[in-house]
């Protein structure tokens, strides 16, 4: 955490980290340990097009993520990343992916229902923490473009 720590610190970014049991696995049991609800919980996803041209998209945890809605944006049809694909780009495994010190610079999309909230939950990266940051900051910091995803 001392990375993403720094990170946030170099960025200006308040956060507050927040363990919880690491044989949760499941992200609505997590939210449930943290105590967000689970719209508040963000899971971050990996896509593609045929091209191996990949982005990163933001969304809450108990929602779909459209891939028709982004591909109106991307002009591309866009599917899930396989698991290999998503750590080879990002450098973390599917579980724990975050959008913060990516292996590979990605274009990363938020899903703007997580605006309604005051903090929002996200992966550290580690199985066990999240870290509970302002949706705007979490915007800001990743350069996220807001758009309707789910």
């Amino acid at each position: 955490m001392s990375r993403l720590a720094d990170f946030f610190r170099i960025n200006a970014v308040s956060y507050k980290e927040i363990p919880y049991a690491e044989n949760i696995t499941d992200a609505l049991e997590a939210a449930k340990a943290i105590g967000l609800l689970p719209s508040q919980m963000i899971k971050s996803l990996v896509v593609g097009d045929e091209s191996h041209h990949f982005v990163m998209c933001l969304v809450p945890v108990d929602k779909r993520l459209d891939l028709e809605k982004l591909g109106l944006v991307t002009k591309t049809k866009m599917t899930m990343a396989s698991p290999v694909d998503v750590e080879g780009i990002t450098g973390y495994k599917v579980g724990t992916v975050c959008p913060f010190l990516l292996k590979n610079s990605l274009p990363i999309y938020m899903d703007k229902s997580l605006l309604q909230f005051s903090e929002v939950g996200i992966s550290t990266g580690e199985t066990g923490k999240e870290i509970v940051v302002a949706p705007k900051e979490l915007q800001r910091v990743t350069n996220a473009t807001l758009m309707q995803l789910v």
